[in-house]
Formats: structure tokens, C-alpha cells, sequence
């Protein structure tokens, strides 16, 4: 294992190039010739994604379900929600008037939603009537994680950039955020949990979903420099490739831990690196200027690439087709983190609590899209062969089938459906991040009004505001 606190990347080696799948060289989008179309399976493989949410939504809140047969959402998946919708529309598998009809019910609740006392999106939702959740899914509230509001705020800034019959309404759900409680003056990202009658904030993010997360920061016009940092990131090899990891302690932690604070155990998986890749291109936004312009994300870059070479060599060498990403199961413990590398381990496989679950390995669906979208060759061609049959007929795909013994997983969840859309869409136009320079509502009115108290406008407050956050740069603690 090689260590290093300032430059891990300085050992770099040749791993898988990225290989985007078009859907034709001759005319793609991607090549600014005539209009590109996905293949008519392509098509139906979309409409079976897009199938879940129409299964799925309570028309009286207009909310979905985290999962078939729970009705508690993550402002992850609100995040899903609005990636579906808009690369469903982008497809074609949904119509406009559709389409305006459900943005303008998520929307609504995201401008009436009851906040938690951080004044921020509270950690659950329920779907069927929308209120605030605790930890045991009943009304009340459980924190925060400002890495599901940071994809939360990529989508709504994509869909802000790209529907401006929905932006000014975008805008004022955002402006409701007290973005104090959830990034420093530095960048750094903090969530909070629920203890002792109360909430406690705390650093939260490792390496992969943190420099994702923070890029939806970076949208609304904040700076992020702390959060794009690698000091603690190492490389092991793994079957000869280099794979970066966040090498902070997580099993055992130095620190007692209270109980119910988050554990973070900093997992290399397919989902963040890929999502990184199939919205920014691996691009470090800055607000309000060209994509064009943007810088590429060199560490973001080659965690991507060395997934997916570790992964494919884990077939090479064994046998065993390998895309893996945290996912929801069909039996206990109903939900588990496929892992490339974690805890200290190559493809371990574990709980929320970090408790070993080797016998829980899927091949994931949703990983097995990413990978094939992002990386065109043989490898990728067999992990969609082995799952292009996984849906349900009544509406979405499954999870997966299991590592040992081939069997189904039939979970079936929104962040799989929704990473499935956002794939066939990558495949058939490009990164989905569209710039959209003309400053909006939220621009026009930090220029009028104060939102201090907010931590907005985020230029005034990052560099002018001392920030209110009570915890002295403490390492995210495990």
C-alpha cells in the first residue's frame, strides 16, 4: 500500500481509458450531426426505469417511494426523482405534459416542506403524506446529510438550467436552506445527527462521494477548494492496478463514537465515481461560466478508471462478473454496501454498522449500466447481457442477482431506476449537466435582499462571515 498526505496521485498508473458509449459514431449528438436515437431495446430498457415511478408516486403529495414497498424518501432520492424525470423526458419515455405536471408537484412540496430545526431538509420524508421522519419513521425529524443535498443540488440546478417555466420556484426552495449548518468557509461539508433531545453537526464526507457531493455546493456559488482536497487518500493494488481510497480509521474507532451519530466508512464503489462522470464529465464546476472552462477533476477521474479496472480484473482473474455499489436487498438486512475496496478489504461486503455480509454480494444492476455507459468493450457487453432481463413487469428493475448462486435480487428501488435513466440518457446525449450562464431568481435576489443569517449570498458569507458552525475543523469522526 502506498501513503501519501499531499500527492497520492503521483503514482499513477495506466488504468482503463474512459471509452463513453454513444450510440452511434455516425449520429450522435456527441458528434453534432443528426439527431442520435437510442436502439428500440435501448428504448424499452428506459421505459422499464421510467415504469417505477409511475408505479410509485402518491398523487396526493405527488412523492415517490424510496423503494417498492417503503414509503420513506432521502433527499437522495428527491435527487433521483428529478434526475429521472428529466433524462426520461430527455429520452422520450415521458411526455411534456406529464413531465411539467410531476415537476410542479415535487417542486410545490420542496417550497412548503417541513424543514428541521438546522433549517435544513431533514435526513427522511415520508412519500404519502410528506412530513418530516425520525429515525423509527415516525413524524419528527433525524438531522441531515449535506451529501444527499449536494446531489440534491446538482439535479436542481440541472433542471433549473434546462426548464426555466420551473426555475424562479427552484430557486426560492433553495433560498429556504440555512446553509450555515451545511458548508464552512472553507468547503468543507457537515451533516448533523439526532442526539440527547437534539441536533449535533459533524464533518461528513470521504473521498469519492464528498468531491461529489461538494460539486453541487459549487453550483449555487460556493467555494469548495477544502472538499476537492486528497490528503487523506492512499492507493492499494489490487490485481496489479492502483486503486485510490479514503485512508482515514473507520472500523475501530480511536474515538468513542455515541451512539446513533453516522458511521462513514468511506467505501470505494461504482455509483459516485460514475455519476461524477456521466453529469460533470469529471469537471470541477465554477458558477455561472462555460462548462467549457471548467477544469478537469484529475482524482475524480482516475478513481473511475480504477474501479472499473479492478472490477474487470476481478473477472479476469476469477471469473466472477463484478459491478458493485450499495444497494437495497430482498431479505435481511434489506440493504447492504457492495464495496471495489473497504475496511481494509478488496470487494468486502457489509451493513450500515460495517458488520461483514459476504454472502449478500450482488452484481448491481444499476452499477452494471453505469459501467457499460461509461466503458464500451467486451466486459461491459457481458455485465449488461447478465442483467438486461432483471425487470419487473410490473414496473422498474430489480436490484441485481446474487454473487453466490445466480439468484434474483428483487428489490427494487428509485436510485437504481433513476441511475438506470441517467445512464440510457449519457449513452444518447452526452454529460448531463447543461450551462446556463443568465442568472436567475436566486441571483436577482441576493442582489436585492440579505439572506445572511443563510449563509448566502455564499461569496459574502465563505469570505466575510465568520461561520457559525461549532466544530473546530474535527476530522469526520467514524
Amino acid at each position: 500500500m502506498h501513503s501519501s498526505n499531499n500527492e497520492p496521485f503521483a503514482y499513477r498508473a495506466a488504468t482503463e481509458e474512459i471509452k463513453p458509449r454513444s450510440v452511434s459514431s455516425s449520429n450522435s449528438l456527441w458528434s453534432n450531426d443528426d439527431p442520435a436515437q437510442l436502439t428500440d431495446k435501448q428504448r424499452q430498457m428506459a421505459a422499464s426505469a421510467w415504469a417505477y415511478f409511475t408505479r410509485t408516486v402518491f398523487p396526493e403529495t405527488g412523492l415517490p417511494q424510496g423503494a417498492v414497498g417503503s414509503d420513506t424518501l432521502t433527499m437522495d432520492n428527491v435527487a433521483g426523482y428529478l434526475a429521472a424525470l428529466t433524462c426520461a423526458k430527455r429520452i422520450g419515455v415521458l411526455e411534456d405534459i406529464e413531465f411539467h405536471e410531476r415537476m410542479t408537484k415535487l417542486v410545490t412540496w420542496l417550497n412548503k416542506m417541513q424543514l428541521n430545526s438546522l433549517g435544513v431538509p431533514n435526513s427522511f420524508y415520508s412519500g404519502r403524506t410528506g412530513q418530516s421522519l425520525n429515525g423509527i419513521s415516525q413524524p419528527g425529524e433525524d438531522g441531515h446529510s449535506a451529501l444527499d443535498l449536494g446531489r440534491l443540488l446538482i439535479w436542481l440546478r440541472i433542471v433549473r438550467n434546462e426548464f426555466p417555466t420551473h426555475a424562479s420556484a427552484i430557486d426560492r426552495a433553495v433560498l429556504r436552506w440555512n446553509f450555515r449548518k451545511l458548508i464552512d468557509a472553507d468547503g468543507l461539508l457537515y451533516g448533523s445527527y439526532y442526539r440527547d433531545g437534539g441536533l449535533h453537526s459533524y464533518r461528513e464526507g470521504r473521498f469519492g462521494k464528498l468531491q461529489y457531493a461538494a460539486k453541487g455546493f459549487a453550483l449555487w456559488g460556493f467555494e469548495i477548494a477544502a472538499s476537492m482536497k486528497s490528503d487523506n487518500t492512499s492507493l492499494i493494488t489490487v490485481n496489479n492496478i492502483l486503486l485510490p481510497f479514503d485512508n482515514r480509521y473507520s472500523h475501530i474507532s480511536p474515538i468513542p463514537r455515541p451512539q446513533g451519530e453516522p458511521l462513514q466508512i468511506g467505501a470505494v464503489t461504482t455509483a459516485e465515481p460514475l455519476l461524477d462522470g456521466l453529469e460533470f464529465d469529471w469537471k470541477i464546476p465554477v458558477t455561472m461560466i462555460d462548462s467549457g472552462t471548467w477544469k478537469l477533476d484529475l482524482k475524480s477521474l482516475q478513481l473511475a478508471r480504477s474501479t472499473y479496472a479492478v472490477q474487470k480484473s476481478r473477472y479476469e482473474k476469477e471469473g466472477k462478473l463484478t459491478a458493485r455499489t450499495a444497494h437495497n436487498l430482498d431479505r435481511p438486512p434489506y440493504f447492504v454496501i457492495d464495496s471495489v475496496f473497504a475496511l481494509g478489504d478488496p470487494f468486502a461486503t457489509m451493513d450500515k454498522s460495517g458488520k461483514p455480509e459476504a454472502g449478500q454480494a450482488c452484481v448491481s444492476t444499476s452499477a452494471a449500466f453505469q459501467l457499460w455507459a461509461m466503458f464500451e468493450g467486451p466486459y461491459t457487453d457481458l455485465l449488461m447481457g447478465s442483467v438486461e432481463t432483471l425487470f419487473d413487469q410490473y414496473g422498474g428493475w430489480y436490484a441485481g442477482f446474487y454473487e453466490d448462486g445466480g439468484a434474483t435480487n428483487k428489490a427494487i428501488s428509485l436510485n437504481d431506476n433513476a441511475v438506470i435513466l441517467e445512464s440510457l440518457a449519457f449513452v444518447l446525449k452526452g454529460p448531463l449537466f447543461k450551462t446556463n450562464p443568465q442568472p436567475g431568481y436566486f441571483e436577482l435576489t441576493l442582489e436585492a435582499e440579505s439572506f445572511g443569517a443563510q449563509g448566502v449570498p455564499a461569496s459574502k458569507f465563505q469570505s466575510q462571515i465568520q461561520p457559525m458552525l461549532n466544530t473546530g475543523k474535527a476530522e469526520p469522526q467514524p
